[in-house]
């Protein structure tokens, strides 16, 4: 069945039955697939006003909500999700991103651990609680959740990422190459990647490789003004202070506020005796 001949179905069905809480609920997941977030979340809110005590529709709402930033509605729905079923491990999950979101991390991460007590084969988790370690300064229990989501599911680009991150924090600075790299062919496309890798190979002295990878990263992304430093400093350790002058520039244009980009403008300028 396709989307709009089920939402004629499911509103047929509404129309003959208004308190029909799984109509509800099922037209609330299709316009959340949509994107129509609005009439998901009043969908979910209806099913919720028929019953509830449906910690399903519960956890979905505080879904919605969170991607609506609305928070405290969020974690008021989440948590009514749990009491009523503790072991609900998409609740969970959806709980500690919204608590990593505002910086709860030490809430986050025992919301995630819990979520692994439940599914210790969720790939997704172990990344996450990795993130959540990493950022706490828990090395060694990041690198551990990190690899672990990585062993059920070599795919996972963003924990590629992470352990990449984390070992470059250590100056494992061949490893985290390796993974960075492992995390672009997963996916190509995607800019940070390109990035950090740049930086990487720039540290290696492998000039031509750096400024390939951050060239990658600006067409993906060239508003990406962080990318933009790191290929001036490249230019800079050339003497190439026209392309690197140009790439603060551009920069500063995207945030004019970044005193790091008029800081290395203004040396160029003074190297140069301008």
């Amino acid at each position: 069945m396709n989307p709009p001949s089920a939402e004629a179905a499911l509103r047929k069905a509404l129309e003959l039955d208004p308190q029909n809480g799984c109509a509800r609920i099922e037209l609330g997941a299709l316009y959340e697939d949509q994107g129509k977030f609005a009439q998901a979340a009043a969908e979910f809110e209806r099913a919720i006003a028929i019953d509830p005590n449906h910690g399903g529709a519960q956890c979905q709402l505080g879904r919605i909500y969170r991607g609506q930033g609305r928070s405290s509605e969020a974690e008021v729905a989440l948590h009514k999700a749990l009491e009523l079923d503790p072991q609900d491990g998409g609740a969970r999950l959806e709980l500690g991103a919204l608590y990593q979101s505002q910086n709860r991390f030490p809430e986050a991460a025992a919301e995630f651990e819990k979520a692994i007590v439940i599914d210790p084969n969720h790939g997704g988790a172990h990344c996450q609680l990795g993130r959540i370690y990493r950022r706490q300064g828990r090395l060694s229990e990041a690198e551990a959740a990190l690899r672990k989501a990585l062993e059920l599911d070599p795919q996972n680009g963003w924990a590629r990422i992470e352990l990449g991150t984390l070992c470059q924090s250590q100056d494992r600075i061949s490893e985290a190459a390796a993974e960075f790299e492992k995390a672009i062919v997963i996916d190509s496309n995607h800019g940070g990647a390109h990035c950090q890798l740049g930086k990487i190979y720039r540290r290696q002295g492998r000039v031509p490789e750096a400024e390939a990878a951050f060239n990658k990263a600006l067409e993906l992304d060239p508003q990406d003004g962080g990318t933009r430093m790191e290929l001036g400093a490249l230019y800079e350790d050339q003497s190439k202070f026209k392309q690197a002058v140009a790439e603060f520039e551009k920069a500063i244009a995207i945030d004019p506020n970044y005193a790091g980009g008029h800081l290395r403008l203004g040396y160029i300028h003074l190297s140069l005796g301008q």
